[in-house]
């Protein structure tokens, strides 16, 4: 048998027990899970800000990981929509962050292999997280600025991926002000967006980015 030799991403099989019940399984990149899993649960509306993460345990077994929280969560009421969210900055502005966000990518994964997602704010990244998984880059980004305390209706959020379903759905829920990819949005993404009055940019990191209001 020949041996394979080459560029490998690192990924885990990651569990959060919350009460001894398995609540959510990730194949991700095992790195900031703190925010991954504070990320996941604010999105899905299973707490408010940061203070689960002092909660948390991690175990590591190999190729898999348990994360244990003490407790069941419930899902609490609807999130509302912020009554002001911050302005998309000017179209010149994506081509500069998007530049910014995959030089920080390659510099730290030089083999490549990564989806990336940022919080974006006064035309600067602020945070940013990346992952074998596009949904999981968008948790821990979220994560981070949970536990950072930063207000995430102030940011905008940047996609290294096409803009999914269920990534707007995330995007939404966390209430951010814009959401910028340098790919294209799905017929899904757009309609939610737009229940949700978020604007999204879809090939944000070129001349000609395409506004969806």
């Amino acid at each position: 048998m020949n041996e394979l030799r080459g560029p490998l991403v690192e990924e885990a099989v990651v569990q959060l027990v919350a009460g001894g019940i398995p609540l959510f399984e990730w194949r991700c990149t095992p790195v900031d899970l703190p925010a991954l899993v504070t990320g996941r649960l604010y999105v899905e509306g299973l707490c408010d800000d940061a203070a689960v993460a002092g909660l948390l345990t991690i175990e590591h077994y190999d190729d898999e990981i348990t994360i244990a929280m003490p407790a069941e969560l419930r899902a609490g009421g609807p999130r509302g929509v912020p009554a002001r969210r911050e302005g998309v900055p000017a179209a010149n502005t994506f081509a500069e962050l998007f530049r910014e966000l995959f030089a920080r990518v390659e510099a730290r994964h030089e083999s490549g292999g990564m989806h990336a997602a940022a919080l974006a704010r006064n035309g600067s990244i602020a945070y940013q997280a990346e992952d074998v998984g596009r949904h999981n880059a968008v948790d821990k980004v979220i994560g981070m600025a949970l536990l950072d305390h930063a207000g995430i209706a102030a940011h905008g959020l940047l996609v290294s991926s096409r803009i999914s379903g269920e990534i707007a759905r995330k995007a939404t829920r966390s209430a951010v002000a814009w959401l910028a990819s340098r790919s294209i949005p799905t017929t899904l993404a757009v309609h939610t967006a737009q229940r949700a009055g978020l604007t999204i940019i879809g090939r944000a990191a070129g001349k000609h980015a395409f506004i969806y209001s």
